[in-house]
């Protein structure tokens, strides 16, 4: 029996906030835009978060019926590849049927991972912002996925997410302590989750501090060079595999960096936050 879909999500304001006059020049420049992007959240995920935050709590009805991170630690290293969306993802992705580590990735990915035969260890959606597209793969892939992927999930993640999702999951909550949503208001509603993520600009470190706290190490990256063009993309419509090639956002939207590529100022902001020292928490240490 094929296995419903709901409809792609669209909500009112989930395009991209305008970088307007304070497009970067460089890579420097977008340094020391911290303040824009704290706006740009402020504008644009607050209302998705709380509202995605608000279903969450009524779904579970504020009881704790599912397991948080930490209660997947490995009782034994293990090595894991975390997966991003630079282009050098296009050559590792299509290698990766086999592989005997953990594999993690965002949402975005888990469609191009099984169109090669992949099942990825864990996914996550830190964003706020979905689409079910995501989830456009055939249904022996999708049923193979529900038993052997575990979604890493997040009460700010799209409602509809965890409706559709049949496997297995485990929770962590983002927090902040400068902002008042996180510290006072989310995170009080949903105490049986013990792990706490601090925000990352992108997914890939995330994913990273994710693996490393349940116990997966030597970490390998791919895909992680934010310049230039997405990886390549596969989603299952009508019957086969359309691929969808990233490019390189419009003349007016790139910024330089300093090996001489260019990109997009989100994208930028997102390599940076690699250089962040930062990692999943637990309340086991830090009460």
């Amino acid at each position: 029996m094929p296995i419903e879909k709901p409809p792609l999500i669209d909500r009112p304001g989930m395009g991209n906030v305008s970088m307007g006059n304070k497009l970067p020049k460089d890579e420097t420049e977008v340094g020391r835009m911290h303040g824009h992007f704290a706006a740009a959240w402020q504008a644009r995920n607050l209302d998705m978060e709380s509202e995605n935050a608000f279903e969450h709590f009524h779904l579970f009805k504020g009881i704790p019926t599912e397991e948080s991170i930490s209660e997947g630690i490995l009782k034994a290293p293990k090595p894991a590849i975390i997966i991003g969306s630079g282009p050098s993802a296009d050559q590792i992705i299509p290698k990766l049927k086999g592989w005997k580590g953990g594999i993690f990735c965002s949402t975005s990915h888990i469609t191009t991972l099984a169109k090669y035969g992949v099942m990825p260890t864990m996914f996550a959606s830190p964003d706020p912002l979905g689409l079910m597209d995501e989830f456009a793969m055939p249904d022996e892939d999708l049923e193979r996925m529900f038993k052997e992927t575990i979604f890493g999930s997040s009460p700010i993640q799209p409602i509809e997410y965890t409706r559709f999702w049949k496997g297995r999951r485990r929770w962590y909550m983002i927090f902040d302590p400068t902002k008042e949503w996180y510290a006072q208001i989310l995170r009080p509603r949903f105490e049986w989750i013990k792990d706490i993520l601090l925000p990352f600009s992108a997914n890939l470190p995330a994913l990273m501090a994710i693996a490393q706290y349940m116990g997966y190490s030597p970490i390998y990256l791919t895909g992680a060079d934010f310049s230039g063009s997405r990886y390549t993309q596969w989603r299952y419509h009508n019957d086969e595999w359309e691929e969808s090639i990233g490019s390189l956002p419009p003349e007016n939207h790139r910024v330089a960096t300093h090996h001489g590529k260019v990109s997009s100022p989100n994208l930028m902001w997102a390599w940076r936050g690699m250089m962040c020292v930062a990692r999943i928490n637990s309340e086991a240490r830090h009460g």
